[in-house]
């Protein structure tokens, strides 16, 4: 708890500072946009903690990068939506079983499917860096979300 508690409070912290200090990005925003004001903020978070881009590193170190942010927000207590149950399966696939998750928000049967393919640009992600993305969507849209893994670039 107190791990928890220390965690929040650097977090609120850092969120405190990149607000009074309005830190910037090297990254502008899309041309005839606005940037989404928490991307902004996350986006001034890695220019604050010096953050290497996503760019800089091999597949395998971004990969690792990326899950350990998702291990982070984890651990001091990110916004996971309760569902009422998550199942792992395996799909059959032509080179072998694919990893997939499905999500239900209740007991009842008859809800829409959403099938969701992580994001990442074929090259990050996986099925627990979109585990947040899937509870949000099974709770609030309310629908059966199948969350399906897939094969990574460059290596297929």
């Amino acid at each position: 708890m107190k791990t928890n508690l220390f965690a929040y409070a650097r977090f609120i912290i850092l969120f405190l500072r990149l607000k009074l200090l309005n830190l910037t990005s090297r990254f502008p925003p899309l041309r005839g946009g606005v940037l989404d004001a928490q991307i902004a903020l996350l986006r001034r978070a890695q220019v604050a903690l010096g953050e290497i881009p996503l760019d800089q590193f091999t597949p395998a170190q971004a990969r690792l990068n990326f899950r350990q942010t998702f291990s982070l927000l984890k651990s001091v207590g990110g916004i996971f939506a309760k569902v009422d149950s998550v199942r792992e399966l395996k799909l059959p696939g032509p080179a072998g079983e694919i990893p997939a998750r499905a999500y239900l928000p209740g007991k009842e049967t008859g809800y829409p499917l959403f099938v969701l393919l992580h994001g990442g640009g074929w090259v990050i992600g996986d099925l627990d860096t979109a585990d947040n993305m899937a509870r949000f969507l099974c709770r609030h849209v309310p629908c059966a979300v199948l969350s399906v893994d897939y094969r990574l670039a460059p290596e297929h």
